[in-house]
């Protein structure tokens, strides 16, 4: 996943300062190339209380309703699709981001209010069921446009010659496979 908002200052090679807002809001974005994972940490962690997690679980609660996803969600991966599309494999994420923060107070609310936890886990299946129809339409168009690629550039090795018919047959057969 990429960070949408730019950093303020580079710390090191794969460290970035995000000094936005009051400094108890500043956040650290750490990269590891071995594992290819960035994590996003406050600069200065913070002190949340059981409490603190009811009120952010309960505010996340109302703003799933309303959340709608969009092809801008996957602005960076259909970006590199089609930079890089051709020499590389590129994941193409479906939101399927499951569990908890690896934080003492997650770990708390497990032994003390396992709600939270489940209030937490709940609402990330349902985002990660509302990104994966869009991440599946994204899919379907990038494949099929590798295939009329493939195609078009690859026509001379097949007996007879591939034409827009048999392309746009194909392509509409992929296409109804996608639809509900």
């Amino acid at each position: 996943m990429r960070y949408s908002t730019p950093p303020t200052r580079k710390i090191n090679e794969y460290t970035y300062l995000y000094e936005y807002g009051e400094e108890k809001d500043w956040e650290v974005l750490r990269y590891d190339p071995k594992s290819e994972q960035a994590v996003i940490s406050y600069l200065r962690p913070r002190g949340f209380t059981l409490g603190d997690l009811r009120s952010e679980v309960k505010k996340k609660e109302k703003e799933i309703s309303s959340y709608q996803p969009s092809q801008e969600d996957f602005f960076y991966e259909i970006k590199a699709q089609r930079m890089l599309g051709k020499e590389k494999v590129i994941e193409i994420r479906t939101g399927v981001e499951l569990g908890i923060p690896a934080e003492d107070i997650w770990l708390e609310a497990m032994l003390l209010d396992s709600g939270i936890v489940k209030a937490l886990i709940s609402q990330q299946v349902e985002r990660a069921k509302k990104k994966y129809r869009i991440s599946l339409q994204i899919w379907i168009s990038l494949l099929l446009r590798r295939v009329r690629f493939y195609l078009t550039t690859r026509a001379h090795l097949f007996s007879s010659t591939v034409s827009e018919t048999n392309s746009s047959r194909f392509e509409r057969n992929i296409q109804n496979l996608s639809s509900p």
